[in-house]
């Protein structure tokens, strides 16, 4: 990390003011760059006052030093106060994703800031979910945690229980209609990935809402399912396994009939998402390691 730190310093220095003697400098890093994951200047302290840094231009140096980072024993950064006092070496304090962290309120991002989201930092869910951690989320934010530990446990390897698995299906499932409607859900490939499409991922998915006890959910899932049976082998599998009489293909062609399915997920959406989080803060056992 060594040479990203005197690149970063560099930099820093290049674009500060000639009359500047002191400077202060914290980051955040949502992740590896891209909308969600770019790093952010959450305080920036310049001589007496507190300056907009936004024609400060770090973005690359900061990603490479996060990047460096990954090697480190303890994991990435997420992260970093540098402090720089002229003629004098730049000082740099870390904290990495592996460090322990006993609350959560240690890591969340600053209330209101412009430009962050709204969400905590969710590395401390990916390998392990504590209960001590859990305890302190808010229902949003355990939904969001339960997606990020799910997807770590589909890697090769690991083991993901029917709670997981039903909740993390049907989050996705809200997720894909949101974005592109029933047919982006249910008219895919078999070999797709196992909660993006295919068999499993639909009879998972209804089985989260059932779980939450959405009725409107379940029968939403249950028409789309009959509708595009007569489009994909595996979506008439389901139905099959479910009890579901298919519908006549010239259903799949009637708007009539898909589109307010698609309207009634997309209306309730955040009130679903919020049941999955309700739903994980109320039975922790089901999900705590």
């Amino acid at each position: 990390m060594q040479a990203e730190q005197d690149l970063l310093i560099r930099s820093l220095r290049q674009q500060l003011p000639w009359h500047w003697r002191r400077v202060e400098l914290e980051i955040l890093f949502h992740g590896d760059g891209g909308t969600k994951g770019a790093p952010v200047v959450t305080s920036f302290l310049f001589t007496r006052g507190r300056d907009d840094p936004g024609n400060m231009h770090l973005f690359g140096e900061l990603l490479k030093l996060r990047a460096a980072s990954k090697a480190h024993p303890r994991g990435p950064i997420y992260w970093l106060r540098a402090t720089l006092v002229r003629f004098k070496p730049a000082q740099f304090t870390y904290r990495h994703e592996g460090d322990h962290i006993e609350r959560l309120e240690d890591i969340r991002l600053p209330p209101d800031f412009p430009g962050l989201p709204p969400e905590l930092p969710l590395f401390p869910f990916k390998k392990a979910f504590e209960r001590r951690l859990l305890v302190q989320l808010t229902p949003d934010e355990a939904q969001q945690a339960l997606v990020h530990r799910a997807s770590y446990l589909e890697l090769p390897g690991q083991t993901m229980s029917a709670p997981y698995r039903e909740l993390y299906a049907f989050s996705t499932f809200l997720g894909s209609v949101g974005n592109g409607g029933f047919d982006q859900w249910f008219n895919r490939q078999d070999t797709a990935h196992i909660l993006g499409g295919g068999e499993e991922a639909l009879l998972s998915a209804r089985a989260g809402a059932l779980r939450l006890g959405l009725a409107e959910a379940v029968a939403a899932c249950d028409k789309g399912l009959a509708i595009f049976a007569s489009q994909q082998d595996y979506v008439a599998r389901a139905c099959a396994r479910l009890g579901i009489v298919p519908a006549s293909p010239d259903a799949f062609e009637d708007d009539e009939q898909v589109n307010p399915l698609t309207s009634l997920v997309q209306q309730h959406a955040s009130e679903w998402y919020l049941a999955i989080g309700k739903y994980v803060m109320a039975n922790l056992d089901e999900f705590a390691d």
